[in-house]
């Protein structure tokens, strides 16, 4: 059934006060002419009756909303009996008394560039207890504020919640993995907790979709690339280039792109990816039981390289 657009501009006075339901029109009737209340209401009356007469669905009115009620209660049922994964941490935070490897960005810092403890000690507060009013109190450094300190905090209505989704802890502040991603980005980190990229994370749940929705294995025709100087296109000559693909390459050039940035290190955009995978899967998971249809599933290819059906 489609809703009436017709500009209200282009309507008459009497075409007007028959579009308008209930107390509303009697109101209106009343106060412009003096006219009985039981015209408007009569009006009303006939208006709701055509409206009720155009929903042709099977499914309608009390019917809908508690099978819809259903849905959402299985859905949550289902998050709610997934395995809760254990969220480890990679030893930093108590290895290091004055907190180098951790996060501080934003708090107050000494000439040596060390937090000060009582405003770190005072952010932990904060996130441990989950007042709001808290996140008020922390000292900060500067005027630059902390950025959605209290994200972990919040709960979404789509896919699994945040808490049921898990990632590798970060590389040791000591380990050569940290020592590469400081050979490629050192002085250069946000002000911003890092781990992992909210940008990978995006783009790994969006190509996710995206792959699951499209046919991944379909050769894209023609395609181009610029040449050496930027200002041309020229057909593209290699090997296929399919959806699949190409989604997965657009997707780690946002990730890696913010590590050029100078915003991220090269471990949050790769956990990001897998991540923002992991929810979008979730997201699938749920929307599978939505359909009228009988429907298999989706298929898609993640990026591990594993087939999966969802």
């Amino acid at each position: 059934m489609e809703a009436d657009t017709t500009p209200l501009s282009s309507l008459s006075r009497r075409e007007f006060l028959g579009n308008v339901g209930g107390v509303t029109a009697v109101t209106l009737i009343t106060g412009a002419g003096g006219l009985p209340s039981f015209i408007g209401s009569a009006k009303a009356a006939d208006k709701q009756k055509q409206q009720e007469t155009c929903d042709i669905e099977s499914i309608k009115g009390d019917k809908r909303i508690n099978q819809a009620f259903q849905i959402r209660i299985r859905a949550a049922e289902f998050e709610k009996n997934l395995p809760l994964p254990i969220h480890t941490c990679n030893g930093d935070e108590e290895l290091y008394p004055n907190k180098i490897a951790s996060y501080s960005k934003g708090l107050p810092h000494n000439n040596l560039g060390e937090v000060d403890l009582d405003a770190y000690h005072a952010l932990i507060r904060a996130l441990t207890m989950g007042n709001p009013a808290d996140f008020e109190h922390i000292h900060l450094g500067g005027d630059r504020k902390l950025v959605n300190p209290q994200a972990a905090l919040a709960f979404g209505l789509e896919g699994p919640d945040s808490h049921h989704l898990a990632i590798p802890p970060a590389p040791t502040f000591s380990s050569a993995e940290e020592a590469s991603e400081m050979g490629e980005l050192y002085w250069q980190s946000p002000t911003h907790p890092s781990y992992p990229a909210g940008h990978a994370t995006v783009a790994g749940a969006c190509a996710t979709v995206l792959k699951a929705f499209f046919n991944e294995t379909f050769v894209i025709p023609n395609p181009v690339v610029t040449s050496a100087d930027g200002l041309l296109l020229l057909p593209y000559k290699g090997p296929g280039l399919t959806v699949g693909s190409e989604l997965d390459k657009l997707a780690s050039n946002f990730a890696i792109g913010r590590n050029a940035a100078g915003v991220h290190w090269r471990s949050d955009s790769i956990k990001g990816l897998k991540l923002g995978e992991a929810v979008a899967i979730g997201i699938l998971t749920e929307m599978r039981s939505t359909y009228n249809e009988k429907f298999g599933g989706f298929s898609l290819t993640k990026f591990d390289g594993m087939a999966i059906t969802i």
